[in-house]
């Protein structure tokens, strides 16, 4: 019996070899796209906790900026640097007079309205690492200024050290001939 030793050379399909290079390539693609499928979520998460410190930072020195707004008789003055703001306001519901406050106390902005119990401003993923608060008035014709000053970070520890610093100045409605 005689072997037709051509046709059983090769009947079809892939040498072990060709399935090794294969299966190598294979893996290789999928690693570079898992790599860089991990980098891009990393990149959102950082992303995300930096909008969300820009976000309360805008939200935080928007609430002082309305009551500063309607505030009069602020200490301290001078354009004195301090942590700590307390003014009068004229409230809308009542007709008394409340005394606000603001306040660096840890790494939080408190606010209180006539000694009461503070509330925090920022929220717990926002760190207030300093606020400077400078009250400045040249003469009882002219409104007082209130120049803000703030250095803010995040409790996400990717964004250590990567702080933002935000300054604004705000002139209330009331000048202080109008009060007497």
């Amino acid at each position: 019996m005689e072997i037709n030793k051509t046709n059983s050379r090769r009947i079809g399909g892939f040498t072990l070899v060709e399935l090794i290079i294969a299966a190598g390539l294979f893996a290789f693609a999928i690693s570079i796209i898992v790599g860089v499928f991990g980098q891009a979520l990393s990149s959102q998460k950082l992303l995300n906790s930096l909008i969300q410190r820009n976000s309360n930072a805008g939200l935080m020195i928007e609430q002082m900026m309305r009551e500063i707004r309607v505030g009069y008789e602020f200490s301290p003055a001078g354009g004195v640097c301090s942590n700590d703001l307390t003014f009068n306001r004229f409230p809308a519901t009542t007709g008394s007079v409340d005394q606000v406050r603001y306040r660096l106390e840890g790494n939080s902005i408190k606010r209180s309205v006539n000694n009461a119990s503070p509330s925090t401003l920022n929220s717990s993923n926002i760190r207030i690492e300093s606020i400077c608060f400078k009250v400045n008035q040249t003469n009882a014709e002219l409104p007082w200024r209130v120049t803000i000053l703030m250095k803010i970070g995040s409790t996400d520890p990717r964004l250590a050290g990567k702080s933002m610093n935000i300054e604004t100045t705000v002139s209330p409605r009331t000048l202080p001939r109008d009060i007497h």
